[in-house]
């Protein structure tokens, strides 16, 4: 199962900050990060691409961003997330 994420920020430099800096949680949370991308033609938006060992590991993690946490450190005004599975 992959998580494919992606956010919207006012400050990109803020966001690749608080993004790098919250590695051991996105470890902790059964997350292994495949891919990062930014947005063509919208360098505020990134999409996060992570492989997910549990679901029931992962999904609190993603409660805590839509929750804010990432809001205030990372500036994102922004948010989507889906669990995805090979069709």
């Amino acid at each position: 199962m992959q998580l494919l994420i992606s956010h919207t920020t006012s400050d990109p430099a803020a966001w690749r900050r608080w993004f790098s800096e919250d590695r051991e949680n996105q470890g902790k949370a059964g997350l292994t990060m495949l891919q990062l991308w930014v947005e063509t033609g919208n360098p505020n938006t990134m999409w996060a691409l992570f492989e997910v060992s549990d679901r029931d590991d992962a999904q609190p993690w993603v409660d805590n961003l839509t929750a804010g946490m990432a809001t205030k450190r990372a500036q994102v005004t922004d948010m989507a997330y889906h669990f995805l599975e090979t069709a």
